[in-house]
């Protein structure tokens, strides 16, 4: 691997022919002379990225087509396997819809806009404090300098900043390319990210809002087609149970929990997202325990819920707590940056039964 660089620094601007097109139920076919090389997230022993590092880089072609599907055996090229497999490609993304949804934080010097459904789940919102913290505290100026520099290096455009005094936009720089992101850590291929306003058009051929930066999904996974949601992060157990199946899972959120604990004298109830990488590790752990005694541990995906985040003052995910008689008794909130561990869990477990 190549020393550490800022991301897009040193790529040439392709030509103005740039443009990456969705093949119906195929790969993504890109074209103009888009400079392609992979990108590192350098993590810290506790998954917390540090930098960005420059990879393999592929020589420059007029036309490419990249794997859509996810199952290529010529990866990061298309090899034809996607009508092999009869890859369902089919576009479900409604970004109009996702940035309808998306929050404004107000800081002393800064605005951050999250859109949490882009989440790439490339984690730099955590490096050297959580960004959804910091920015109360954007007038101090080195916690001001991490706030822009984790904002700038997150690749799906989830998280933006605004400066107030002057209303301008902090976006980073970043020349024509697609970087292949790579993440060690958590032993995953990550999404494909297209920096520098490069065009992207959709299989029925409309063309998608151009943005600085993107994310595309390459696992086949996403629920948000073209887009990544961050399905490619591993979402099963040894176990064989999956998050989206998780034996414990409440159906219907609105009303079963409420009634649930009401009924219920003594139980832990998780709350996890399915955007969040932490709870993809944390998930199989917490079925462990509810395989053995399911009316026990029961789990909430609180996806598009804020109300529930609101109701129960969950401010990070995973965070698992206790009730007893419908009552919250004790709590374990997730760290920022490490989630919970099996550690935590059996703590709490075993503070509820002194």
């Amino acid at each position: 691997m190549k020393s550490s660089v800022l991301p897009g620094a040193g790529v040439m601007a392709a030509s103005e022919k740039c443009i990456i097109k969705v093949g119906k139920n195929g790969p993504y076919i890109v074209s103009g002379k888009i400079p392609i090389s992979e990108y590192v997230i350098n993590c810290d022993s506790k998954g917390t990225p540090i930098n960005w590092i420059l990879g393999k880089e592929y020589p420059v072609r007029e036309n490419c087509a990249l794997c859509r599907c996810g199952q290529s055996e010529n990866k990061p090229f298309c090899d034809g396997t996607h009508a092999d497999i009869h890859f369902n490609g089919t576009e479900t993304a409604d970004i109009e819809q996702c940035y309808s949804q998306a929050k404004e934080i107000n800081g002393p010097e800064l605005i951050l806009t999250d859109v949490e459904k882009l989440c790439a789940s490339a984690r730099f919102c955590h490096r050297s404090g959580d960004i959804w913290d910091q920015i109360f505290k954007s007038d101090n100026l080195e916690i001001k300098k991490n706030v822009i520099r984790n904002s700038c290096d997150c690749p799906s455009g989830r998280l933006s900043l605004t400066d107030k005094e002057t209303g301008k936009s902090l976006e980073p720089e970043l020349g024509r390319s697609i970087a292949l992101v790579e993440d060690p850590f958590m032993g995953v291929n990550g999404p494909i990210w297209i920096k520098g306003e490069i065009p992207i058009k959709s299989a029925d051929g409309n063309i998608f809002e151009v943005r600085n930066r993107v994310t595309l999904c390459r696992c086949g996974k996403s629920q948000n087609k073209p887009f990544c949601d961050s399905s490619h992060y591993p979402e099963q157990s040894a176990g064989g149970i999956t998050m989206e199946k998780s034996t414990s899972e409440l159906k219907d959120i609105k009303v079963d929990l409420e009634d649930i604990l009401k009924t219920k004298k003594r139980v832990f109830v998780l709350f996890y997202a399915s955007w969040c990488s932490f709870c993809r590790a944390f998930l199989p752990i917490y079925d462990k325990y509810s395989e053995r005694q399911p009316e026990t541990f029961l789990s909430v995906k609180i996806d598009d819920r804020e109300d529930l985040m609101d109701r129960y003052s969950v401010e990070i995910v995973p965070t698992v707590l206790f009730f007893e008689n419908g009552r919250i008794k004790t709590r374990c909130d997730g760290e920022a940056g490490i989630g919970l561990s099996e550690e935590h869990l059996i703590g709490i477990i075993n503070s509820c039964q002194e």
